[in-house]
């Protein structure tokens, strides 16, 4: 044989061993995961053979390159494969880590096409191999690392396993890896450059390994293996060299025996073989099969202990323990016959299994092993097949041992497959067969157990007899008490309890009835449920009542609880909200036979469900308007520092100009359109819940009364010529403490909206009247108790439709015509307006008309007299100095155009830090200060600070709101009076002089 042909075995043998043991391993049924993945690492581990192979075979360079690369792009994924196969052997659950190693092998295999993994090819006397590139000697580093990771977790696992069949398993898998990883890792060396024949063509080592230890499973590790091969050597020698030396003497000499005497030599030679192989047949049991021996030595240790055993839980815990030990077969089910032969019992866990009598006595005939695969194809098995079958793949169980005592069946132990996946072998059936002899240990443990209940019951019963009759006797008396309790509860408590039969006719009812309708019991008996519900309720209860027929006649449940909301009739006629929880008593059968329920008069609380949900709505609307008129006010804010100048440069202008002058006219259209403007924002001030007003106490008659007399209603008039008003005031009205320019804009908003709601004609009543609330009146507001004056507006227009009554105080919510009927602002001021005093509205709507009552908090001072008007010369200066603080340069310089046409000298600046540095050199008689200076320091805050440098510094604040918290706290401070915007000069004047003699009266 030449030297190429003997390079071509070690591949060759490599290649036809990996396919063996991969179709070995996925052949056989079932086809487990194990097998699957453990036939593919089979087939990657084949797969540098075929290469080698062409190298012997093919004499193109280029086609030699082409496969090398073409088989190594699927090779380096071999470690990949490696770790999903250890991870499913030994139970480790790390998907990042194999999703890494694939990524990895991924990554080598896109590199195997180029120069990084294979650049070319080396020549020696064997044959050719790739050179290794980069990527090639990282695959190498991968592979050893991956190695190592596969031995630290078998160790760890081996560290802490006590099946013995898991551990051989474990020990040779890794001992195989290990070695088929060192003989690849040394074909680096022939792929470097050194001739070294490739030690990886010799994988049929390894791989034989595997296929005797652990698909044939006779799992023992490498060094049993060694110790077998040397104690066969041994013991071979001790026979066969004694005979070898024998027979050689016998052939040299039998010329000189005799027939008789060479009978006698060799019948003694025979004895002396016979006897000295019985003598080492143990010794040779024990070398070369220690599984099977160790299994033997086990089963008849059991059998002999077994039958000292009398605690059957320890019995069956021994031979589970047994089973698992030798067999790896954790979950051993024993099944005990009871009563009768045919029903067995699990004595660990109640379990019972059925067998029909030919079954059991085909079993109690046949005391052997069986597997599933035997049953299904033995003829002896044919009749019971079926049930057998079906109770096996039931539950899963692979094998089946009867224990027989007498040609009795006492039992069946059913045995799932172990746990290394493989068929128990004939040897170990045959072991188990032993152990049908065990029936009698079980069957003598059970009646033990039997006889030691039934000891153990007799001694229980015993001691209940004597106990029965004082029992007997408390419970008769704690029934008594508990009867008298359960009456003195019925009759004492306040719901109702009652029962009716099926036909809805009451049967029993507590005497709470009585108080809570007016029946006393007696009355009550006699009626049905349709005398004491109103129509709706009775409905509601009979459709609920059916559905619940319904549904216990469909699944056969009628114990369902029900609680309804019913209306009840009292025997006064009035009607109560009450709260019913009921459910059908049930007779022996389970059906229905009665209803039982309990009563309770929720009638209050309904009501004061009622009210919170009324005033939780009120809640909701007062939080909108308020945020509405935040809004509102912001826009205000702008508004006014934008028509400052409108309103107030034509008006100083005019101060400068001849009477008879032509820029006088357009200059007054100007200020007029200034003035509608600003009154838009006064509306918007209004909404923002915040008039910057003083408060004088006033009659609602007279307002009312010089309103429909004023320009602005008979304005209103003239574009609703068909509407009849009708005026009526009560005689001796109370005053109220209000703001006349907004009672009076709402009283034109009022009447504006009503002429709107008439179609053609109608008619609006004007209303006042004393009004003493002596407990909180409901309506579209809650009107609380006191003293009230009480203005009414009432139209017979078609009403505000449901829908919409909501959202009437909404700001720019109309349902008028935009641009023609007004901005959508009425009916919100309105409500702002009666909220700023501390007042109610109640909207009362139909198609008959609309009604609005505004309830104002009255008071009992007299009624403040008009002052008269005062010319603007006695509000001029006398050349004091003020300083204008204003961040708004346009009010700035209109303020400074009025302060020097009232004789005043001005400065200016633009916020409250300069207003501190212009004072800390400067003296000023007053600070006309603005309020708001974002982003610095605003009105307070600057004179606070002024004040601590100049105490007693004079002030007048001006802003475009209301009086706020901060405009008050700069009052407390020294401050004057408070300016609103846009400024008039007549009122600028009065102000600034009213604060100049005031600081110098009080000084």
């Amino acid at each position: 044989m030449d030297a190429l042909t003997i390079y071509l075995i070690p591949p060759i043998l490599s290649l036809l061993v990996s396919l063996t043991l991969a179709g070995i391993a996925f052949g056989p049924r079932p086809r487990t995961t194990e097998r699957k993945l453990f036939s593919v690492i089979c087939l990657w581990w084949g797969l540098l053979s075929p290469a080698f192979i062409s190298h012997h075979l093919l004499t193109d360079l280029s086609q030699i390159l082409a496969i090398e690369r073409s088989i190594h792009f699927f090779y380096v994924f071999l470690p990949a494969l490696h770790i999903v196969f250890v991870h499913h052997l030994l139970d480790i659950h790390n998907k990042s880590l194999v999703v890494g190693a694939f990524l990895f092998s991924g990554l080598l295999a896109a590199t195997t096409p180029t120069s990084w993994y294979i650049h070319g090819l080396y020549q020696y006397d064997w044959g050719y191999i790739a050179k290794g590139g980069p990527a090639f000697q990282l695959f190498g580093l991968y592979g050893m690392v991956t190695l190592f990771y596969f031995v630290f977790q078998t160790v760890r696992r081996v560290r802490n396993e006590r099946n013995l069949v898991r551990i051989r398993k474990q020990r040779y898998i890794i001992f195989s890896f290990c070695m088929s990883g060192l003989l690849t890792l040394l074909n680096i060396p022939a792929m470097n450059g050194y001739d070294f024949y490739p030690a990886g063509n010799f994988l049929f080592l390894p791989l034989s390994i595997l296929a005797y230890g652990v698909l044939r499973y006779r799992l023992m590790d490498i060094r049993s293996i060694l110790l077998q091969v040397a104690s066969w050597g041994v013991l071979s020698s001790l026979i066969l060299v004694p005979n070898f030396f024998f027979l050689h003497w016998i052939y040299n000499s039998a010329a000189q025996f005799s027939r008789g005497l060479f009978i006698v030599v060799i019948s003694s030679w025979f004895m002396a073989n016979y006897h000295c192989i019985r003598r080492l047949q143990p010794f040779i049991n024990s070398r070369f099969n220690p599984s099977r021996h160790h299994l033997s030595l086990a089963v008849k240790e059991f059998i002999a202990n077994a039958i000292f055993l009398k605690d059957l839980e320890a019995l069956v815990i021994e031979f589970q323990d047994l089973m698992n030990r030798y067999l790896a077969i954790p979950n051993a089910a024993v099944f005990l016959c009871r009563d009768h032969a045919n029903t067995m019992v699990n004595p660990a866990n109640g379990n019972r299994a059925e067998l029909s009598d030919a079954v059991s006595m085909l079993l109690a005939s046949q005391p052997f092993s069986a597997s599933i695969d035997m049953i299904e194809t033995h003829p002896l098995y044919a009749e019971a097949a079926p049930e057998l079958l079906e109770l096996m793949v039931k539950n899963g169980y692979r094998y089946m041992l009867p224990l027989v005592q007498a040609e009795q069946l006492v039992g069946v132990v059913w045995l799932p497959r172990p746990d290394h996946g493989a068929d128990l072998s004939p040897d170990e059936l045959k072991l188990l067969d032993q152990l049908s002899v065990a029936g009698l240990a079980f069957s003598n443990s059970a009646i033990y157990k039997n006889i030691a209940n039934l000891k153990e019951d007799l001694e229980k019963r015993t001691v209940e007899l004597t106990l029965e009759v004082e029992e007997r006797q408390r419970i008769e008396e704690a029934l008594r008490k508990s009867e008298e309790k359960h009456r003195l509860m019925a009759e004492n408590i306040q719901d109702v309890i009652w029962t009716m039969d099926m036909n809805l006719v009451f049967t029993y009812i507590s005497p709470a009835a009585e108080k809570m309708q007016g029946w006393s019991t007696d009355e009550l008996m006699g009626f049905s449920l349709e005398q004491i519900l109103t129509p709706a309720s009775m409905e509601k209860a009979n459709d609920t009542m059916m559905e619940v027929l319904h549904h216990g006649e469909k699944t056969g449940d009628f114990s369902r609880h029900v609680t309804l909301e019913l209306e009840q009739l009292k025997k006064n006629g009035e009607i109560i909200q009450t709260e019913i929880a009921a459910s059908f008593m049930l007779d022996n059968h389970g059906q229905p036979c009665g209803i039982l329920g309990v009563t309770r008069d929720v009638t209050e609380r309904m009501q004061a469900l009622e009210e919170r949900e009324a005033l939780q709505e009120q809640l909701a609307r007062a939080r909108k308007m308020e945020a509405l008129g935040m809004l509102a006010g912001g826009v205000a804010h702008d508004l006014n520092n934008i028509l400052s100048g409108i309103m107030s440069y034509p008006e100083v202008i005019m101060m400068k100009l001849p009477e008879k002058s032509p820029l006088r006219k357009p200059l007054q259209t100007i200020q007029r359109s200034g003035q509608r403007a600003a009154a838009v924002v006064n509306d918007l001030v209004t909404i923002a819940r915040g008039v910057a007003s003083s408060r004088e106490v006033t009659n609602l008659n007279r307002l009312i009364s010089e309103y429909l007399v004023s320009a602005e209603h008979a304005n209103l008039s003239a574009h609703h010529l068909k509407a009849q008003v009708e005026v009526r005031l009560e005689a001796d009205l109370w005053n109220i403490s209000c703001s006349r320019i907004h009672i009076e804009k709402v009283l034109m908003n009022l009447l504006a909206n009503a002429m709107e709601a008439l179609d053609q004609s109608g008619v609006i009543t004007i209303s006042t009247k004393n009004c003493i609330v002596d407990r909180p009146m409901r309506g579209y507001e809650t009107v609380h108790t006191g003293e009230y004056t009480m203005l009414s507006v009432a139209d017979t227009g078609s009403g505000i439709p449901p829908g919409d009554l909501d959202r009437i105080f909404e700001p720019f919510y109309t349902k008028k015509i935009m641009g023609r009927s007004g901005t959508g602002l009425g009916l919100a001021i309105v409500w702002n307006t009666v909220q700023d005093h501390a007042g109610y509205i109640t909207v009362a709507s139909g198609k008959n008309g609309t009604r609005f009552d505004l309830y104002f908090p009255s008071t009992r001072a007299a009624e403040e007299t008009d002052e008269a008007n005062t010319p603007i010369d006695a509000f001029k200066g006398n050349g004091e100095r003020i300083l204008v603080v204003d961040d708004d340069p346009t009010q700035r310089e209109i303020a400074s155009a009025m302060l020097l046409v009232l004789g005043y000298r001005v400065n200016t600046v633009d916020s409250g830090e300069a207003a501190l540095d212009y004072l800390g050199t400067h003296d000023v008689d007053l600070m006309l200060l603005d309020m708001i200076m974002p982003p610095g320091m605003n009105g307070r805050e600057t004179y606070e600070a002024v004040s601590r440098i100049q105490p007693g510094q004079k002030a007048v604040i001006t802003s475009g709101f209301s009086e706020t918290e901060e405009v008050n706290a700069a009052q407390r401070l020294g401050a004057g009076g408070l300016l609103k915007k846009p400024y008039a000069i007549d009122k600028l004047g009065q102000v600034l002089r009213s604060a100049l003699v005031q600081s110098s009266d009080t000084a």
